[in-house]
């Protein structure tokens, strides 16, 4: 549910899904009339109603049900998703930007880019700032802690990882945090830049 409220805004873009259940509602239209058409030309017995169903409006949406898989969905070809993350300690916030500008003329060239982020402090929390800055989209991934206790930072790395398309992070060499993302960017097959840093 975390995936869809972030794709509709909690409920308040529902423009895709609305589409899509017109295009439904077409569908049943169309074969009913084809139905319809099949009965009388065939011999069946048949009536024509007076009253025929239009469109959308003709209908009252009761309740609606969103399956989807459960991953976060790939970038499409026209966006471009960048995690952003790192040492808690890092706290160099022109670095970072000259750092992430440099790397998303390389790999993301001119496509509308999301920055991914863990919301931890450091790293992180300057890749939303950037984000900010620039004008971009901000996509987060919070730890469950309550949940998933100390698997949680874990968890949310893999997540990430799937979601993007890329990663930077900043590290000290030590941090247990971003070497797993590290890891992971490297698990899912993704290009990985490593920004290393004294404390």
């Amino acid at each position: 549910y975390r995936v869809f409220n972030q794709q509709t805004k909690d409920g308040k873009d529902m423009h895709h899904l609305s589409q899509r259940l017109g295009d439904a509602i077409g569908s049943i239209i169309n074969v009913k009339d084809e139905s319809d058409l099949d009965g009388f030309l065939g011999g069946g017995n048949i009536s024509f109603l007076d009253t025929q169903i239009g469109g959308l409006d003709d209908f009252e949406l009761v309740c609606f049900l969103v399956i989807q898989d459960d991953a976060p969905p790939k970038a499409s070809k026209e966006e471009f998703h960048l995690v952003i993350a790192g040492s808690r300690e890092f706290r160099d916030y022109d670095r970072l930007e000259q750092e992430v500008d440099a790397y998303l003329r390389q790999v993301a060239g001119e496509k509308l880019v999301t920055i991914l982020s863990g919301t931890a402090d450091g790293a992180d929390r300057m890749g939303e700032q950037y984000a900010a800055r620039k004008g971009l989209n901000i996509q987060r991934f919070p730890a469950d802690w309550a949940h998933f206790g100390r698997a949680a930072a874990v968890k949310r790395n893999a997540e990430m990882a799937q979601a993007a398309d890329a990663a930077i992070v900043f590290w000290d060499g030590k941090s247990a945090g971003a070497g797993n993302m590290i890891q992971c960017a490297k698990s899912a097959q993704i290009p990985c830049k490593i920004v290393k840093f004294e404390d």
